[in-house]
Formats: C-alpha cells, sequence, structure tokens
C-alpha cells in the first residue's frame, strides 16, 4: 500500500488524469482508507479550481496583431522587424507556475505538520518510557530492600535453628549420660533360709551399665516378727564383690522372720535398694547314746 508522502505526491497527476491505471487504482484505494490524505485532495481540488480560474481570466494588455513591415531603401540592406506580442500560452504557463508552486508547498506543509506531530508522539513516549524506567527503579529497590530483609531473617532464623539444634544435642547426651549412669543395679546372692548359729553368708555386688563399681553400703537384718534390728553395718565402703557372714549369735526365735536389707549409694546419688525376707530353719541337734 502507498504511504501518505507518495499518494500526495501524485495527487496532481491525480486531477488531471495523468496516473497509470494501476497507478490511479493504488491511490484511490489509500484515499479511500486515509483521512489526511482525503483533506490533502481536497485542498488541491480547491487549488485546481483556482487555477482553472485563473486561466479563464482576459489580460488587458495582451494585443493579436500582425507585424508591421518596413521597406529599405535600396542602399541599405533591408531589415525585417517584428513587434514583439504576447503569447497565447501565456496564461496557461502563469498558472501552470502557480500550480506547481503550490504543489511544491503543499507537501511541504504536510510534511512540517507531521514533524511536528511525529516530534510530539516522540516526546510523550519519551516521558511515557522515562515515568516507566523510575518505576521499575523504585519496584528495584523496593524488591531489592525486601530481599535483604529476608536474608537477614533467614540468617537469623539459621543461627537460631543451629543453636537450638546444638542445645538439643548438648541435652540429649547430657540425658542419655545421666540414664547411663543411672543404670545402678545391686545383686545380692546367698541362702535363701538361714539357720541359726550357722555360717550364712551373703555376697554384694554393686554394678553400674553392667560393669562392677564403688558403692557406699548399709546393711541391716530385722525380726519383722517382733520388729527389731537384729544387725547391722553403716558405711561399708566396698568396690566390686563384697562378702559378708551373718554373725552366728543372732537371737533368731522360733517365731522370728528375719528380713535382709541392703541399700547401696554411688558418690553421684544414685541408689539401688534391696529387701529380702529370709526363711528361717530350726537347728538340728544330734544326740549321742552311750553305753
Amino acid at each position: 500500500m502507498a504511504s501518505c508522502e507518495q499518494t500526495q505526491a501524485q495527487l496532481l497527476a491525480y486531477l488531471y488524469d495523468l496516473l497509470e491505471a494501476e497507478e490511479r487504482q493504488a491511490l484511490q484505494t489509500h484515499l479511500d482508507q486515509c483521512p489526511a490524505c482525503q483533506a490533502a485532495l481536497e485542498r488541491a481540488q480547491r487549488q485546481q479550481k483556482l487555477l482553472a480560474t485563473a486561466a479563464k481570466a482576459e489580460f488587458a494588455g495582451v494585443k493579436f496583431q500582425p507585424p508591421a513591415l518596413t521597406v529599405a531603401s535600396r542602399a541599405e540592406e533591408p531589415v525585417l522587424k517584428m513587434s514583439a506580442a504576447r503569447q497565447p500560452w501565456f496564461g496557461w504557463a502563469l498558472a501552470a507556475s502557480i500550480l506547481v508552486l503550490l504543489g511544491l508547498g503543499a507537501p511541504a506543509a504536510w510534511w512540517t505538520a507531521q514533524y511536528m506531530h511525529e516530534q510530539r508522539l516522540a516526546l510523550l513516549a519519551k516521558e511515557q518510557a522515562q515515568s516507566h524506567m523510575a518505576l521499575v527503579r523504585a519496584k528495584t529497590a523496593q524488591h531489592d530492600q525486601v530481599v535483604a530483609v529476608c536474608g537477614t531473617e533467614v540468617q537469623r532464623l539459621s543461627e537460631q535453628i543451629n543453636k537450638l539444634h546444638a542445645e538439643h544435642v548438648s541435652k540429649r547426651n547430657d540425658v542419655a549420660m545421666r540414664l547411663q549412669n543411672r543404670q545402678f543395679n545391686l545383686y545380692v546372692t546367698g541362702p535363701g533360709a538361714v539357720q541359726s548359729g550357722a555360717l550364712n553368708e551373703f555376697k554384694i555386688q554393686p554394678l553400674a551399665n553392667g560393669h562392677p563399681t564403688s558403692a557406699t553400703v548399709v546393711l541391716r537384718v530385722i525380726d519383722k516378727a517382733h520388729n527389731k534390728p537384729l544387725f547391722e553395718e553403716k558405711e561399708l565402703h566396698i568396690a566390686g564383690t563384697y562378702s559378708f557372714p551373718l554373725p552366728a549369735d543372732l537371737e533368731l526365735k522360733p517365731d522370728s522372720q528375719p528380713v535382709l536389707e541392703v541399700v547401696a549409694r554411688r558418690p553421684n546419688g544414685d541408689k539401688a535398694e534391696i529387701r529380702e525376707e529370709l526363711s528361717l530353719v530350726a537347728p538340728v541337734y544330734l544326740t549321742h547314746l552311750t553305753t
């Protein structure tokens, strides 16, 4: 499709029917779709009418007469003189000159107006671009600020998480160590039944995590039936296995209910305790008869 510049440059040829059929059709198609070129066509038509009126005007100073002939003397060479007369195409030449000037002025005026319009559009586009860039810079600065704040917060939370994890590991290890240290057991072995006057030997073994350990032990034998102590040893510092016999002179009666109590304590405060009722076996007496 032809541009407005090409179309307006061909308006005079269009009005005077000097275009080829294809050029005329293309120009007409553009005129049907372009209001600016339609306005330029109207101006060219007014100029055409003005030129037509000027071409039809009468020129009072223009006269048409035959040239005057003068006969020279024989002594002189004949000289043919013709009076200057205005040619009949003078009016058309004047009209064509005006038309050419008007035709040259119309595109120049259109180009000036078009240039001013495009300049205004360019300035408007520049202002819009500057406003858009300012908005983008503001958004970018705001985004960078948010990212910086989030980065600081993430770092703070990460440090807090690491600190909490370290505290958790420390507490877990401490609890595990305490549980391990508190796995304190006390083993007491000996006869299930005691006999007065006989050797009743017991063994005590304190264990921590399945290994022998040291402890302070208190031993007691009480008569549950009569609610009185029969034997007691305090503050026995033992390490490993400790053996002790019950005294042979325990005041055991036929109705006594002896109870063995063993209490062991470790330096860290762990405590283990055993309370066991013992059966009482009556003494066996042998009688020898002699004759």
